[in-house]
């Protein structure tokens, strides 16, 4: 993708209740750990959405952030579940640098199979003033991001007016490693023994209010309509319901998810290209699609012929 980079977050969040003070340097002294402070930030970001809030219900944000040190447009896409069932936690997160203030397009193309035909509209606005901390190891590599940070919220909805605030401390991975991965999770202890409350909810989802945690919309298809005076034709629509949402999850989680892979990513007309022909796939063969993508789904006493397509068959 022109002009974009790739990130993969991997963090431990925590919210601090209001009567709880916590002093970064004393978690870090704890874990036997020192901070190295970075200069302080005031961040200012609008999320983005549809009015049904169409991408946040399926985990992904869209915002447009200043005074953070990445000014521009961020999607974060969420990690599939491990093999043994549990989160893989993190995100995968696309930063488009710059100050334009359309969308821009490449994130588009990748909301498109979320949204379909709905508009992107601001639909909150996130203030955070955030105080930043390194942590190292003996020679110096970077291991781990502190952040506290004190949040306030307003979601842009008139049945939302009143502003939210809270404090929120995050522990981010940023160095690939087992040492790494246990100064964090022995810093987010030390955060959890103090009184700290994990947490999975996103500031975006926090101003948002509830409905930030429905379920994901399906689209709803009508039967087609039998010519006059022939029978219905059989359809099940729960059947097709089931092999969309199984389209999606895919686009979101699938080995050929622009989600997951650069080559993807970095031609944005293939990867909607390649969104529409699942659609359109599963719908055709629902049964079938959800069997080879999601084992949950196969009813074997149900069967269906697919048609066989290949990479380049989604140029076309």
């Amino acid at each position: 993708m022109r002009g974009a980079t790739e990130h993969r977050e991997i963090e431990f969040k925590f919210r601090i209740p209001a009567d709880l003070i916590i002093d970064i340097d004393d978690i870090l002294a704890s874990t036997h750990h020192t901070g190295e402070p970075l200069d302080h930030r005031s961040m200012d970001a609008t999320y983005y959405d549809t009015a049904s809030l169409s991408l946040i219900r399926w985990g992904v944000t869209l915002r447009r952030r200043s005074g953070g040190g990445d000014d521009g447009w961020h999607m974060k896409l969420p990690l599939r579940y491990s093999d043994a069932g549990t989160p893989a936690r993190g995100m995968d997160e696309i930063h488009v640098d710059g100050t334009a203030s359309l969308i821009p397009s490449p994130l588009v193309s990748i909301a498109s199979p979320l949204i379909r035909r709905q508009e992107l509209v601001p639909v909150a606005r996130v203030v955070t003033e955030r105080s930043p901390y390194l942590v190292r190891d003996d020679q110096g590599e970077i291991l781990v991001e502190v952040v506290d940070d004190w949040v306030a919220l307003e979601g842009l909805d008139v049945d939302r007016p009143q502003a939210t605030r809270f404090h929120e401390i995050e522990v981010e991975l940023l160095a690939d490693s087992k040492q790494a991965q246990q100064v964090a999770r022995s810093i987010a202890a030390a955060l959890r023994d103090a009184g700290a409350q994990p947490t999975t909810v996103s500031k975006a989802a926090s101003a948002l209010g509830r409905r930030a945690g429905d379920p994901p919309d399906v689209p709803i298809i009508s039967p087609p309509a039998a010519d006059a005076g022939q029978p219905s034709m059989p359809f099940n629509t729960s059947l097709l319901g089931t092999s969309t949402a199984c389209s999606k999850q895919t686009l979101l989680f699938g080995e050929n998810s622009p989600t997951q892979h650069t080559d993807c990513t970095s031609n944005v007309d293939d990867c909607s290209a390649f969104s529409r022909l699942l659609l359109r796939s599963s719908i055709q063969t629902p049964w079938l699609f959800c069997a080879k993508n999601f084992p949950g789904c196969r009813q074997n006493s149900v069967k269906f012929a697919t048609p066989s397509f290949s990479r380049n068959d989604y140029r076309q």
